[in-house]
């Protein structure tokens, strides 16, 4: 084999040997890193707290509400037309856009209150010291925010509408039938038309009516 042939093989065996090697680390680097974020209560893509952080922290919240005699309120938000985005978009696409969407939820909330990543594309979001109806205006300021600027990606500006349901906590009431509440006003929203917030007790005083 002429040499320059040679150094040419050589080189590229080396040159594979390094991207495999680097593949393998970053493989692990970022398996160490999802862990590292998992214990910490975060979800890697939005930032914000998981479930079962989210729900432990949720249900200590409420047992300060029990104890102390003041309000707490949640609200349920899911990206609309969350799966026709990942089809026309694809994936990456759609986690970009669970990203930015979780960062303007984020940005809107006061001291004291914290966002949870339920899965896919729902979110939930506790108020404390807020009623059910300041956490319906809270929940259209949030759905303003997400609405107002349309997400830039590779793939191209993509308009991003949310619904929302709220509920607010009521005496003895576990953190699970809270979030439940709040969902139930969530299908009311989108089965209404969507990019809308709908309050649960007003679900309620509609079957009593």
């Amino acid at each position: 084999m002429p040499v320059a042939a040679l150094v040419v093989a050589i080189a590229t065996l080396v040159l594979c040997a390094e991207l495999v090697l680097g593949a393998y680390l970053f493989a692990r680097m970022r398996g160490a890193y999802l862990r590292l974020r998992e214990e910490s209560g975060y979800d890697f893509l939005t930032a914000v707290h998981t479930r079962r952080e989210g729900l432990r922290l949720g249900a200590e919240l409420l047992l300060q509400c029990y104890r102390h005699g003041f309000q707490v309120a949640v609200v349920v938000l899911d990206v609309d037309h969350f799966k026709q985005i990942n089809d026309t978009y694809g994936h990456r696409t759609g986690d970009l856009v669970l990203a930015e969407f979780a960062a303007r939820l984020r940005s809107g909330l006061r001291a004291g209150d914290f966002a949870v990543r339920l899965g896919g594309e729902e979110f939930c979001v506790f108020l404390s010291h807020a009623a059910e109806e300041q956490a319906l205006e809270a929940s259209w300021r949030l759905l303003r925010a997400i609405r107002a600027r349309p997400v830039r990606t590779s793939a191209g500006v993509i308009q991003v509408t949310a619904s929302a349901g709220t509920a607010a906590w009521r005496r003895r009431e576990s953190v699970e039938s809270l979030i439940d509440r709040a969902d139930q006003a969530l299908y009311e929203a989108k089965r209404e038309g969507r990019d809308r917030a709908r309050a649960h007790s007003r679900l309620t005083l509609n079957l009593l009516a």
